[in-house]
This record gives C-alpha cells, sequence and structure tokens, in this order.
C-alpha cells in the first residue's frame, strides 16, 4: 500500500528522467491516527488511537529505512508518533489528576460527616443518607425539615436506633478522625461507590482506638450535569 509520488533525476547524457518514491501508507496512517489521538481526552476506550499511532509510525520508519529511498513520509511518521506520545500523557496526566481530586473530595465529605455524626446534629448526619436526588436542594433548614415530615423523623430514629449508629454516636467529639485507606473502588451505572476506612483515636487514650468503614456514593447524572454524594453504610471492623 503506497501512494507514488514524481522525482525528477538525470541519466548519464543530462536528459531528465521521471523517477518515483512511494509514499509510505503506514506514515500517513501514523498521522491521522496520532491527530486522531486527542480523543483519548473525551473517552478511554480511544486510548488504542495513540498505540496504534506509534506501532504505524514504528513500521513506516522502518520500511522507509531499508527502501533505499523508493519510500518516502518519514517526516509524516515522525510528527503522528510525537502527536500519539503528546495527547497519550496529557490524557494520563489527566486522568491521574481527576482520580486525586475526586478522591480528596470523597475523604473530605465522609470526614464531614463522621464528625456531624459524633457532634449533636443527628439530623444533617442522616439528611446525606438520603437519596442524592431525592433531597431538598442546597439552603434547606435541615432541623425543620425533619420537623415537617413525619416520614422523614421515623426514619432518623429508625436510624439512630442501629447498633453502628449508636456506636458512632458514643464517641463524642473528643479525639481525632484518621484516614487509612480505600478499600475498594466500585463502578455503577448511577456512580461510583467508595469504601473508605478511617481509625478514631480518643483524645483521653491513644491506645483505644477503634476503625470504621464509610461508604460513599458519588451520584452522577451527565445529562443534567450534576455530581452528588450521598453516605452508603457505616460498619465498625476489627484491626487496621
Amino acid at each position: 500500500m503506497s501512494l507514488e509520488s514524481p522525482k525528477v533525476g538525470f541519466s548519464d547524457h543530462g536528459s531528465e528522467v521521471e523517477q518515483y518514491s512511494a509514499l509510505s501508507m503506514f506514515a500517513l496512517l501514523a498521522l491521522v491516527l496520532g491527530v486522531a489521538s486527542i480523543l483519548t481526552l473525551v473517552h478511554p476506550l480511544a486510548w488504542i488511537l495513540p498505540c496504534l499511532a506509534c506501532l504505524s509510525g514504528g513500521l513506516a520508519l522502518r520500511k522507509i529505512a531499508s527502501s533505499d529511498g523508493a519510500l518516502t513520509g518519514r517526516a509524516l511518521a515522525v510528527i503522528g508518533i510525537v502527536l500519539a506520545v503528546f495527547f497519550g500523557c496529557w490524557s494520563v496526566t489527566q486522568a491521574v489528576v481527576n482520580k486525586t481530586l475526586v478522591e480528596q473530595q470523597c475523604r473530605s465529605f465522609a470526614e464531614h460527616w463522621l464528625r456531624t455524626v459524633t457532634s449533636a446534629s443527628p439530623e444533617e448526619a442522616h439528611y446525606w443518607i438520603l437519596n442524592a436526588f431525592d433531597r431538598p436542594a442546597g439552603g434547606v433548614n435541615v432541623q425543620k425539615f425533619y420537623q415537617e415530615s413525619t416520614e422523614q423523623g421515623k426514619q432518623l430514629t429508625n436510624w439512630l436506633g442501629e447498633p453502628s449508629v449508636a456506636a458512632l454516636r458514643k464517641l463524642g467529639t473528643e479525639g481525632q478522625w484518621q484516614f487509612t485507606r480505600i478499600v475498594s473502588i466500585q463502578v455503577s451505572p448511577t456512580g461510583v461507590y467508595y469504601q473508605l476506612r478511617y481509625q478514631w483515636v480518643p483524645a483521653s487514650n491513644a491506645a483505644d482506638v477503634t476503625y470504621w468503614e464509610v461508604t460513599v456514593h458519588r451520584v452522577e447524572r451527565p445529562k443534567e450535569k450534576r455530581i452528588l454524594w450521598q453516605i452508603g453504610t457505616v460498619t465498625q471492623v476489627q484491626g487496621p
């Protein structure tokens, strides 16, 4: 597969003779794939494009080098490879930065919620357990919301009676929550579930440490361009 382009030369008698050097199709393909590699910034499945661009560019350079001038297109192959590497590195950096920012937001939300549970704000703590898109809009008076809703008041009472929640509230505020690690990350059609592990270090006795796991749901609705956070479950676990 090649495209031929005329190349003018001279015979031994000084007359012009047309010679042809074919354009390497692998070089052209590398350029096209290199340009298309910008799609890696949009969708992870497009990561195959820079890989194919580098493969095509490498094959083109190899064939051109061994063709003894019969093939051209070295510049196209090099440009394709450079573009593929550039967009590939850009997409990796973007993915790592986004992942780090989201995990920091997740941890911040979980730690705020844990402090809320152990303080005197049971309504606010339960509020963040409600379905993210069923909750009232921001700026709502949480206490008033529970006072006006009999159903939510019953749910709050039942939730406070759960053993894990009761044990969590008994910890009080004299201590510190310390993040240990992300136990698991699960992707669902509605978003991402993060299972985080924390340890509670009491101020009175640092040796009396307890360990807890909190499930945080990052709820996504791309069509509405909305991302909300919701607490799933909280359980006490053994060991770090």
